[in-house]
């Protein structure tokens, strides 16, 4: 790929990530978010910690995080964002992080930086749901944390694996495994995985020590204290369709093995693979024989974490709320992309060389396959998934969500002027951002929060006279 090629590909990149990222600074508090800041200002973190293990989760740094953030900004409108982009700077360090530790110095800075980019704007443009992902507070906490944690610890465990028998390293690892398991409940079983797939990886390779053994154990002990969580049955409770752990397995592959089809078969995908090769041809360069099987274990391993992270989720919800788990599990799959396109690197080379070959032979001409691939994936990368549905945002419901929230906010304030206050009238929102979680019509916290007794949400047309 020429240099004025690849800027353009950079810029188009850049163009796309920052219409989606954008909507950080439009993204406003619902739902569960006034139920946490209200337990926030009124109870100690340790508090709110005991309240929730006993009464739903064990989801004990989800929790203190939450604490702390809602005692430094008690305002829940405001500085919502800030919170927002913290937890995207630290997906994408983890995914630099990942890229900069796998390529062993064979893409350069540059190259870093937009493989890194790359894999970001992949990530981001196809994820499921963004309303319940970068856009949402609680969300940003319970899953794109942990999965931006999960590649950290994953690409430290590559990085030092033969160290990991010092105190500090396993110290490190311990705890990073308990602060994850804080956030997403199901991510000990992840962790387990990770780790016994390590243990079978040393004992083939006769390295085996007395640290990778106890460092099985250590996603036990989070594990434990989530089991014996008094609001795990509470919770499972709220979900009729919660099923066995058999079922669970089967329903689990299925859809993992279906999102795994369904992004192979994304140009934007096998476009920018093709478009990169050359890239992936450094990286493969870099390693012998030896460290490709080295590879594939850990991409193994990737699939057992996939895979636990999606079983669990049936396990746990039933098959409800299935699009917000699906965002940890795509993030650590488009991750596993990269080493898995580096072991097939040989293969997709003569792939691409058999299809640019056969199509020059039939239409008797060279066909500029490079230029075709680039406008294709191009195209995807503006037309599928979340682009077109953010301009449509931008264009349509942005201004009047705005608005709407601008008056919702405004209509609060005014009200609580009367100190009698006892019932918040607030009006539905009638725009509704494809890319945003709007305001919920249903009392999660608004009226704790307000510290009022009741809210009433008003359909178009209602008045509080009326609903009376």
């Amino acid at each position: 790929m020429s240099k004025s090629t690849l800027k353009l590909y950079a810029a188009a990149h850049i163009a796309v990530l920052l219409l989606l990222l954008s909507f950080l600074f439009f993204a406003v508090p619902t739902a569960d978010d006034y139920a946490y800041a209200t337990r926030a200002l009124n109870y100690s973190p340790v508090a709110n910690i005991i309240n929730e293990y006993n009464h739903w989760a064990a989801r004990y740094t989800q929790v203190l995080i939450s604490s702390i953030r809602y005692r430094i900004f008690p305002d829940i409108n405001n500085n919502y964002s800030i919170f927002l982009i913290f937890y995207l700077l630290t997906f994408i360090l983890g995914i630099y992080y990942f890229v900069v530790t796998f390529a062993k110095d064979a893409l350069g800075k540059k190259g870093n930086l937009l493989a890194t980019l790359l894999l970001t704007t992949c990530i981001i443009k196809n994820l499921p749901t963004l309303d319940e992902s970068f856009f949402w507070d609680i969300t940003g906490t319970t899953y794109i944390l942990p999965a931006a944690l999960l590649i950290i610890l994953f690409t430290y465990l590559c990085k030092h694996n033969d160290q990991i028998n010092s105190p500090y390293h396993f110290t490190f690892i311990a705890l990073l495994v308990f602060f994850i398991s804080g956030l997403i409940q199901i991510s000990f079983i992840t962790t387990f995985i990770l780790f016994t797939g390590r243990l079978v990886f040393r004992i083939l390779h006769k390295k085996l020590r007395t640290s990778d053994i106890l460092l099985c154990l250590v996603p036990l002990i989070p594990g434990i204290i989530i089991y014996l969580c008094p609001g795990r049955l509470v919770r499972m409770g709220c979900f009729p369709e919660s099923g066995n752990l058999v079922s669970s397995i089967i329903f689990g592959i299925l859809s993992g093995t279906q999102a795994i089809l369904q992004s192979a078969v994304d140009p934007y995908v096998w476009g920018s693979i093709i478009l990169f090769l050359p890239l992936f041809r450094k990286i493969a360069d870099k390693y012998n024989q030896c460290s490709l099987k080295e590879i594939l274990l850990y991409l193994l391993i990737f699939a057992g974490m996939l895979y636990s992270i999606e079983l669990l989720h049936y396990y746990g919800t039933g098959h409800e709320p299935v699009k917000r788990l699906m965002t940890v599990w795509y993030i650590i799959f488009i991750i596993g992309l990269l080493p898995l396109t580096v072991i097939s690197i040989r293969y997709l080379e003569k792939f691409y060389s058999f299809i640019w070959s056969g199509l020059n032979r039939i239409l008797k001409k060279k066909i500029p396959l490079n230029k075709i691939v680039l406008v294709i994936t191009l195209l995807s990368l503006f037309l599928i998934n979340n682009p077109p549905k953010a301009v449509y945002d931008l264009i349509y419901n942005i201004p009047g969500f705005l608005e709407e929230n601008r008056q919702f906010i405004g209509s609060i304030k005014e009200q609580l002027k009367d100190p009698n206050c006892e019932t918040l009238y607030l009006k539905k929102f009638t725009y509704d951002p494809l890319l945003l979680k709007i305001p919920t019509d249903a009392d999660y916290g608004f009226s704790s929060y307000y510290n009022v007794k009741k809210t009433v949400f008003l359909n178009p047309g209602e008045s509080p006279n009326s609903e009376k």
